[in-house]
């Protein structure tokens, strides 16, 4: 149970942006910073 734990917050600490796209990255509910450029 603990190993899934751990693989779900692993992998959703990773994110992939789209060529048309861009992210803006909260944590707790602020404005951390904004990605604009494609990949990982």
């Amino acid at each position: 149970v603990a190993l899934g734990v751990v693989l779900v917050l692993v992998s959703s600490a990773f994110f992939t942006v789209d060529e048309k796209n861009q992210v803006i990255i909260q944590q707790l509910g602020r404005f951390v910073r904004s990605v604009r450029e494609p990949g990982l």
